[in-house]
């Protein structure tokens, strides 16, 4: 008799092909959280009574919020890992077709009734539903989500790494179901479903089940002007009424307005098919937001930016191969679902899950945090409510809340002792890693979408080899960029930077408009024209000679009556340099590898100072 104990382990997918399809925010939430939604189904299905798997089978991921209402954010991961008793494996499988099945006909009935205000639906329907290829298009949808499965025992997780350890249940079979993943996906159908779903997700199944009284996922201009909701003067919140009135306009209220409803009425006429609705809605947001009575003099450039933001845990695998049963492995699971839910509430509140219109975290717009991978947007900065009072953030301080709520479930202390993944060295312990895109609004989204999922995985992988990384880059609707670094392993350098970009901070509130970008102008040129007497001073083998050599040479370079009137925020930028300095190329020994880091902070540090004036600016201001 057969006692080898078995595991089910299900990939889901294309993910990644579905959002390369998105042109809109709504749209690359809407892709996401329809696997998010298909993995909690598939769960819901496997464990339910009818096929006898308890819940308790579930390894991965956690089942204990299966249930949970209005999520506002795909919570799931593309992996499910659960035990096997014999005959199991067959009942998984019918759930699989099962719901695959009642996705594609929840799909086809909210396109259904996306043909009244969207001219792709109405063309949809005169080209798949009234030429009868609709049973073609049900089939393709079908086939479209791939969701692969396989049984192994014990035998099949017997995988060793490079110094010879067992991989662990959770490591091997997520091994096995990459290699699943690589299958060919099919060929296409046009016109397709998928892409008119999505581009009327605002009215699908998934807003209702995701969002608790919120009726639209958040456009752009949504999110990069939300600041000026929380702009509030003499205890009062002067333009929240505007915001609110101008954004709470869902496509199903703005048909019923006689104004708006004249407009779409006009995108509807023939030779216009390929402009809809939606497309309208967007562009006179800006101009509406933009225009709210006296809300001019608080307009900045960042206004019209947008953050977009690709996170991911480090070290995550040696976690997982730290788990040494099946109680450790829930454990972790649930880690990682309470760490989603947490930094849910941290990035957009309780607005989507709870319908607390007055609360709404940093006032981003998750679009998927599955454990300690997290993709969000977010404004730039933004004025956010701390235990009653109100600061200026940007969203290099929600990155530091969220490296400490990551901190306080992976990493927590007791007695300066690790109670968690005890047995993890401590340059083993999990972190996070991001990567952060500013672009201009009117950039194409699918660019600046890719462009922060390079940046997170181009530092995960850098020479250096170092975890605990963030990279940033803003893209000028010029054309030109800057950016950096930041090594967050050094927290006192990152606490600085963070007090620079505070508005509060009593020095950052010398730098009146003009002077300002005259003195942060002044100082970036210097930087870059010092770079090898900087460079001379880092490489110097007298460990006191960054931080005599760099004192000295500013005292030096910046003697203009302009740096006297900033000379105590002046100190804060250097003091900041010998700091990244001394911390940053800690540890490396090539000296090839520590020149390339000095020039790496040297060019970071630029594109800080490059950052302050950025949330400075008002060149559009009207």
């Amino acid at each position: 008799m057969d006692t080898k104990q078995k595991y089910i382990g299900i990939t889901i997918g294309p993910i990644y092909k579905t959002l390369a399809m998105a042109d809109k925010t709504r749209e690359i939430w809407g892709g996401s959280y329809l696997f998010s939604w298909l993995c909690k189904e598939l769960i819901k299905g496997i464990i339910d009574p009818s096929t006898g798997i308890d819940e308790n089978q579930i390894l991965l991921p956690s089942p204990d919020s299966v249930n949970a209402t209005t999520p506002g954010v795909g919570l799931y991961p593309d992996h499910i890992i659960l035990k096997a008793n014999d005959g199991d494996y067959n009942k998984v499988l019918k759930v699989i077709i099962d719901k695959k099945l009642a996705l594609t006909k929840e799909i086809f009935k909210s396109i259904g009734s996306y043909k009244a205000f969207d001219n792709y639906a109405c063309l949809f329907k005169d080209e798949v539903t009234d030429k009868g290829r609709l049973s073609a298009a049900e089939s393709f949808l079908n086939k479209y989500f791939q969701v692969y499965s396989l049984e192994v025992d014990e035998d099949d997780l017997k995988l060793k790494d490079e110094d010879d350890k067992p991989l662990g249940v959770v490591k091997c079979i997520n091994f096995y179901l990459d290699h699943l993943e690589l299958r060919t996906s099919i060929a296409g159908f046009d016109p397709d479903p998928l892409k008119v779903f999505l581009r009327g997700i605002n009215h699908s199944f998934l807003i209702k089940e995701a969002f608790n009284g919120f009726d639209h996922f958040p456009s752009l201009p949504e999110i990069s002007i939300a600041e000026i909701r929380f702009i509030k003067e003499e205890n009062i919140y002067p333009y929240r009424v505007d915001y609110d009135q101008i954004t709470g306009l869902s496509l199903e209220k703005a048909k019923k307005d006689e104004r708006e409803n004249t407009l779409f009425e006009k995108y509807k006429k023939e030779g216009e098919s390929k402009t809809t609705f939606f497309d309208f809605e967007e562009d006179d947001l800006i101009k509406q937001l933009f225009s709210i009575d006296e809300v001019d003099e608080h307009l900045r450039t960042y206004h019209k930016y947008i953050a977009i933001i690709y996170a991911d845990g480090d070290r995550m695998g040696k976690v997982i191969g730290s788990l040494k049963n099946e109680a450790d492995i829930k454990a972790f699971s649930n880690d990682l679902i309470s760490f989603a839910m947490k930094a849910n509430e941290l990035i957009a509140g309780t607005r989507f899950t709870k319908g607390y219109k007055s609360d709404w975290g940093y006032g981003g717009a998750p679009v998927y945090i599955g454990g300690d991978d997290l993709v969000f947007f977010a404004p730039v900065a933004n004025r956010v409510e701390k235990n009653g009072e109100q600061k200026f953030q940007t969203v290099f301080h929600l990155v530091a809340d969220l490296d400490n709520l990551f901190e306080s479930i992976f990493n927590k202390k007791e007695n300066n002792v690790f109670v968690k993944y005890s047995s993890l060295k401590p340059d083993e312990r999990p972190c996070m890693t991001y990567g952060i895109s500013f672009t201009y609004s009117k950039h194409p989204l699918k660019e600046a979408f890719e462009l922060s999922r390079n940046l997170m995985y181009e530092v995960k992988e850098d020479t250096y080899k170092s975890r605990n990384r963030l990279t940033f880059r803003v893209q000028k609707h010029s054309g030109q960029w800057f950016g950096g670094v930041i090594d967050k392993n050094s927290r006192r350098t990152f606490n600085t930077i963070l007090d620079l970009l505070d508005a509060q901070n009593k020095n950052a509130l010398l730098l009146k408009q003009n002077k300002a970008e005259t003195f942060i102008n002044s100082i970036s040129k210097k930087i870059t024209q010092y770079h090898a007497a900087i460079t001379a001073c880092a490489e110097s083998t007298d460990p006191d000679q960054p931080k005599v050599g760099i004192e000295a040479l500013f005292d030096n370079i910046f003697n203009e009556p302009i740096h006297d009137l900033f000379r105590s925020y002046l100190n804060e930028i250097r003091d900041l340099l010998i700091q990244m300095l001394v911390d940053y190329p800690a540890g490396i020994t090539a000296a090839k590898d520590k020149k390339s880091r000095i020039t790496e902070v040297i060019n970071t540090l630029h594109g800080i100072l490059r950052f302050i004036h950025f949330i400075r600016d008002n060149e559009f201001r009207n």
